[in-house]
């Protein structure tokens, strides 16, 4: 006679969602999140200029004490990539979440009949 394994949490309710969802739903939402940071890192390379602007580079060279201001955007890329994989992946968590709950709502187990 087979030994079967009795799992306590998948035993204990019936619409426990099983563990392929979950792993699916956290890789969903590790994939909304690198892909919302490449969205915001890729915003900000689009509008930030390391170079000056036009204007300044030529009061730089017309005006004696001017000096144009050299400016980093590592800050401005690191703050996008931050904020934009936080949002996409905390959207998608939600989204993740609530499909998890409606998986366990389709699975409602029929009510006992009563042994009368």
């Amino acid at each position: 006679m087979p030994i079967v394994q009795m799992d306590p949490v998948r035993d204990s309710h019936p619409n426990v969602v099983r563990k392929g969802p979950v792993y699916l739903a956290f890789g969903a939402v590790l994939m909304a999140g690198t892909f919302g940071a490449l969205i915001g890192f890729g915003l900000v390379r689009a509008a930030c200029s390391e170079t000056p602007a036009r204007l300044r580079q030529l009061l730089a060279t017309g005006v004696e004490h001017f000096v144009a201001p050299q400016h980093s955007c590592q800050a401005q890329y690191a703050g996008a990539t931050l904020v934009g994989a936080v949002i996409a992946a905390a959207g998608a968590g939600v989204v993740a979440r609530l499909v998890l709950r409606a998986m366990t709502d389709w699975k409602k187990t029929p009510p006992r009949l009563s042994g009368s």
